[in-house]
């Protein structure tokens, strides 16, 4: 059903998908690799959420008919699909099946963004900073590709602080870090310390763009 329309797309760490608030007329899929979504007040800035192969850009676009809510930015390299919002659109209104994923992918979505704001409140540096290795294992596998600056924007904090971070994570066994590349030695130990910051949202399991068989067999192929 989406294949006719679907075009390549491929990305570097640190791109910029988008900006809040600006006009797409395109609907982006993402195959591997993550993007984090965003917000910002003035100046400043935070990550919000994660967007890998469970989902897609942007929902709320589709649905509700507004502009994107936050920047996008490219947190690793990775590679998708785009495909035009017109087209997008009106396979959605056709298909139940469709409408079901996007639905599922909002869900999903509010869940991550409710979480990542309680971690950005409470958690210390290395919790968010294992939450977001995790997250970014959950999409990309246990080696993946990202630069100590991009993580810092991510977290909100300053690069030595993320380096020092780093540093005590590889020393405690759960990480081996080199200065664009992260592999994940120890799963369990890095969730232990995230602690409750990492509950289940942030791996996206239920993976909602595969809600309806009917869009998964097209979207995969």
């Amino acid at each position: 059903m989406l294949s006719p329309n679907l075009i390549s797309w491929k990305w570097s760490d640190g791109d910029v998908i988008f900006r809040a608030g600006q006009t797409t007329d395109v609907v982006f899929l993402p195959d591997n690799g993550v993007l984090a979504l965003f917000a910002r007040a003035g100046v400043k800035s935070l990550a919000v959420g994660a967007v890998g192969k469970e989902g897609m850009l942007d929902a709320a676009a589709v649905v509700l008919d507004t502009r994107p809510r936050f920047d996008v930015v490219a947190l690793t390299p990775g590679s998708g699909h785009q495909i035009e919002m017109g087209p997008f659109r009106e396979l959605a209104e056709s298909s139940q099946a469709l409408q079901k994923s996007l639905l599922a992918i909002a869900a999903t979505m509010q869940a991550v963004i409710a979480s990542t704001a309680v971690a950005n409140g409470h958690g210390s540096i290395e919790q968010r900073l294992a939450r977001w290795i995790l997250m970014c294992q959950d999409r990309v596998g246990d080696v993946f590709r990202i630069s100590h600056r991009v993580l810092a924007e991510a977290l909100g904090s300053r690069r030595p602080g993320v380096t020092v971070a780093l540093h005590a994570l590889e020393g405690d066994g759960l990480i081996r870090s080199r200065r664009l590349e992260i592999e994940v030695r120890d799963r369990r130990g890095l969730e232990m310390a995230a602690g409750a910051f990492y509950d289940g949202a942030e791996a996206a399991s239920a993976h909602p763009r595969q809600a309806g068989s009917e869009v998964t067999s097209h979207v995969q192929s």
